[in-house]
């Protein structure tokens, strides 16, 4: 699967030839290049964003070049014509701090950061998409990744909330990403888990960067 980032729009990121970078006729030359390489399928790599002081939905932020932290609104689009050529399509909703993209982890939120209202977001904002995602034949939706301290047993009961929730209106798989830790709770309660490692490269010395 070749894994696409589409947090939000990037009105003011431009391609050398001047196209906006999460633009359709932009990512469009991503998917043909991913399907002549092969692929069977396209990950959209998206956000959740959370208010990381209050467990607010945060769709915008007060400043900066992409302060609109809504979904792309060409990313249907570039799911429809992905399917359009025969490939999969799954979508990864990272639950973020809509600031700065980092994880929402319980060390990392503030000290008013209401937990009711953060799993109470979380369920609604992603059952809207995992609906929308269900009308375009997505096969797979990750519903966050490495939200640690979230993912333990005292919230076991929320998640199933989110995800009895997803389910009513999407039929497709539900993953989470996390580490090796046991005692990962997320994972009992979905179809497929994502785990990720730190792959160390080294630089070819043939490969000539100019």
């Amino acid at each position: 699967s070749a894994s696409i980032d589409l947090r939000f729009d990037q009105k003011n990121d431009y391609t050398s030839d001047g196209l906006v970078v999460n633009s359709f006729e932009n990512v469009k030359r991503t998917i043909d290049s991913a399907k002549a390489a092969g692929f069977k399928s396209i990950d959209i790599c998206t956000n959740v964003p959370i208010n990381a002081l209050t467990g607010e939905l945060q769709l915008n932020v007060d400043s900066g070049p992409n302060a609109d932290k809504r979904l792309p609104k060409d990313i249907w689009k570039i799911i429809d014509y992905a399917k359009s050529l025969g490939l999969g399509a799954s979508i990864e909703l990272n639950i973020v701090d809509a600031i700065n993209d980092n994880a929402i982890t319980t060390s990392y939120v503030g000290k008013n950061f209401s937990t009711e209202t953060f799993f109470t977001t979380v369920k609604n904002y992603e059952t809207a998409v995992a609906e929308l995602a269900e009308l375009h034949k997505v096969e797979a939706i990750s519903i966050g990744a490495y939200n640690f301290g979230f993912d333990q047993k005292p919230f076991e009961n929320s998640w199933i909330d989110v995800i009895n929730s997803i389910r009513k209106v999407y039929s497709g798989e539900l993953a989470y990403g996390s580490d090796f830790r046991s005692d990962n709770i997320v994972w009992n309660h979905v179809d497929a888990l994502c785990m990720g490692f730190n792959v160390t490269l080294s630089q070819s010395p043939q490969y000539d960067p100019t």
